[in-house]
């Protein structure tokens, strides 16, 4: 029970009646105060506090029903319950009661259990809405005196109540900013949107125990600022979320921010560089880039502009550095026109000059400032992590000793501190750009490698391994442009054209040589081209138009394929194998996610990598794997095929192994297709002879 007695007025003219009534409420438990007339009870309730009237509705003078209009017109069902009490014969009056606003009745004579009941029940209703207004109005006064904007999803219905505080970060108007979700998310940066959006349905999920995501967003004037959110789900009895809610804090002075463009100053980017510089000089092959980038001829723009505008300038260049930029990237404000870019986790130097390029051209569109177009060029200099530096200052000496050099020769142009990195980027560019038209030119072409049984040695199909007749620089290996295909998306078109160069070739073998209809070809899909859509159509209709038996051709796949949308990749395998392909995996035991999920695989065959094969003359450990693979293999009736065979102890120890199939230098080197038809014939001779 409650501490607080609760204090009940009774008004009743009949003496009995309201003595014995206070008799019955304070045996259980309450605190009551009684009078004989309306009148008296308008001055009662006028200086002191009750919790509930009750209220006989036939009284001399001022009735029942008059007290209880009064009442309603100050007080609210909640902030005071009325329970009328009445004889059975007023059913009229009871009617009109509750249509004046009392909240419940009671019949004369009284039943005492159930009256008390109903005044427990009315007067809890009370005490939990006075807890539910004390409570909004704590909550009114925190949203309005705290220095965080507050905000409150319901999930539901989709709609957010954003405090005023929170608007006022956006710098925007009260009645400016909806309930809408979008009103927030639109505004994030674009560069950050897909990230925050990913934390926050990770969080939804349960797989973070709330919320905490730093991102810009974007002010009403146009910078951008830096916000850090907060915030907790929510959730039901199974655990689904429906309701989120929590705070949103400006932190872009705390994270050292330049005020007129809202990107990070120097300092600022200084520490992100010594963090860089930590991680590569832990992570083997890993480096990044700093570019500087300068507004060319700035000074005779901000004599023109004026400082203001001069500032309004150099947000828009700021923003333009941003959308020009990845994502993982971090462009700071240096100081007077000049920008930093660091670049961060780069694959390849080819991948800073294309961003630096990106740039140049961004820059070169007019900016509208001041009621007039401005058409502006800049200078960049790059310094690159590869070269070997320790401290950030020696990046950024060293990126600026390019800009100046850039700048010497004319500006609008990008230098390198390492000549010798840029002409080895410059040469990678111009074989993507040929790339890109090598497809048009049917430039790929197909070679052959031998996969013999390791029973006899007999000859089972090839292995089609890409090759790129450049017109310029010949015969290409697949690792001098593969790596470039993979990185741009190439390798969709790329690998499409190998796909049906191999199948036409398959069939026209098969024409030729009825007898050897049993001769299969291995063709390698990557995780990129598993991971398109229209994957499954383009090889179906390849196999159409090449009148290809789809049993003979075998897709070789990777096992990082499996580490990401493995549901997804299922599908399209299954798929595959509806086709009548046949399925195996590439390479494995040299990665660590498909250990789990082979059983689930529609594979038929495994490929032991050339690693191990190669090691296993002088590796007992490699020899133990090989063991391994087989004797899994088996069990899950898998066929084996070891690549890189090179040696005849090799072949040896993986024929004892029992190893299906072989593959490696040993039997031949990949071919062009003359040679691997010629293969195929003596082939067809020693069956014959056989």
């Amino acid at each position: 029970m409650n501490s607080d007695p609760g204090r009940i007025l009774v008004v009743d003219d009949q003496g009995v009646d309201r003595l014995l009534m206070e008799h019955y409420l304070e045996d259980n438990g309450f605190n009551p105060t009684s009078v004989a007339s309306c009148e008296e009870a308008l001055e009662k309730i006028a200086n002191e506090e009750f919790d509930l009237v009750l209220l006989d509705i036939i009284m001399p003078g001022m009735g029942g029903l008059e007290l209880l209009r009064i009442l309603r017109e100050k007080y609210t069902l909640t902030e005071l319950p009325v329970i009328m009490a009445t004889s059975k014969s007023e059913s009229s009056d009871v009617i009109e009661a509750l249509e004046l606003g009392a909240n419940d009745y009671i019949t004369k004579p009284v039943d005492i259990p159930v009256a008390i009941a109903r005044l427990r029940t009315h007067m809890h209703l009370r005490r939990m809405d006075r807890q539910l207004r004390e409570s909004e109005e704590r909550y009114a006064l925190a949203v309005r005196g705290a220095n965080e904007g507050l905000w409150d999803w319901d999930l539901r219905k989709g709609q957010v109540y954003y405090s005023p505080r929170f608007k006022h970060i956006l710098g925007a108007e009260e009645d400016a900013v909806g309930a809408s979700p979008r009103e927030w998310f639109d505004r994030i940066h674009i560069e950050d949107r897909e990230r925050v959006m990913g934390e926050i349905q990770e969080h939804l999920r349960g797989l973070l125990p709330h919320l905490e995501s730093q991102h810009r967003l974007v002010h009403e004037e146009g910078t951008y600022r830096w916000v850090l959110a907060r915030g907790l789900a929510v959730r039901d009895e199974s655990g689904q979320a429906y309701r989120m809610a929590g705070s949103l804090a400006d932190i872009t002075t705390s994270q050292v921010y330049d005020n007129a463009t809202g990107l990070p100053g120097r300092q600022l980017l200084h520490d992100v560089l010594e963090r860089s510089l930590a991680r590569v000089n832990r992570k083997v092959n890993s480096q990044f880039a700093v570019l500087v980038v300068s507004i060319d001829q700035f000074e005779l723009l901000v004599a023109s502009l004026g400082v203001s505008e001069g500032n309004r300038l150099l947000a828009h260049v700021g923003r333009r550095l941003q959308l020009a930029s990845r994502a993982s990237d971090t462009v700071a404000r240096l100081e007077g026109s000049r920008f930093g870019v660091l670049l961060d986790d780069i694959r390849h130097i080819s991948d800073v000059i294309r961003v630096a390029n990106r740039i140049a051209m961004t820059l070169r569109d007019p900016i509208r400032v001041a009621d007039q177009h401005c058409r502006i060029t800049a200078s960049i200099g790059i310094a690159v992590s590869k070269t070997g530096y320790d401290r950030p200052e020696h990046l950024l000496r060293d990126a600026n000793t390019a800009l100046v050099q850039a700048r010497s020769q004319g500006g609008d142009r990008h230098e390198m501190f390492d000549r010798k990195m840029q002409c080895q980027a410059e040469e990678r560019l111009q074989l993507e750009s040929d790339l890109r038209q090598a497809v048009d030119r049917l430039e790929f072409t197909a070679f052959y490698q031998s996969i013999v049984s390791a029973a006899d040695e007999s000859l089972e199909g090839f292995e089609a391994l890409i090759r790129w007749n450049h017109p310029h620089r010949g015969m290409l290996h697949p690792a001098q442009f593969l790596p470039i295909c993979e990185q741009t998306g190439l390798i969709v078109p790329v690998g499409a054209c190998v796909l049906r160069i191999a199948a036409e070739q398959a069939h026209r073998w098969h024409e030729m040589h009825p007898a050897l209809s049993q001769i299969t070809l291995n063709v390698n899909l990557s995780a990129r081209q598993i991971a398109e859509p229209d994957l499954v159509d383009s090889v179906a209709r390849i196999l159409k138009e090449t009148h290809l038996d789809p049993s003979l051709l075998r897709i070789d796949i990777t096992e990082d394929l499996l580490v990401q949308k493995l549901e997804s990749t299922l599908d399209t395998l299954k798929a595959l194998r509806d086709l009548g392909l046949r399925l195996g995996l590439d390479g494995f035991a040299t990665g660590y996610s498909s250990l789990s999920h082979l059983h689930r695989l529609p594979i038929e065959y495994l490929q032991i990598d050339r690693s191990f094969v190669q090691r296993l003359e002088t590796d007992e450990e490699a020899w133990d794997i090989v063991s391994l693979v087989v004797t899994m293999a088996r069990h899950l009736k898998l066929r084996t095929i070891a690549t890189g065979v090179e040696t005849r102890e090799q072949a040896n120890l993986l024929r004892n192994l029992e190893v299906d199939s072989m593959q490696g230098y040993l039997f031949s080197r990949p071919v062009d297709t003359d040679q691997a038809t010629a293969l195929l014939e003596e082939n067809l001779i020693a069956l014959r002879s056989s």
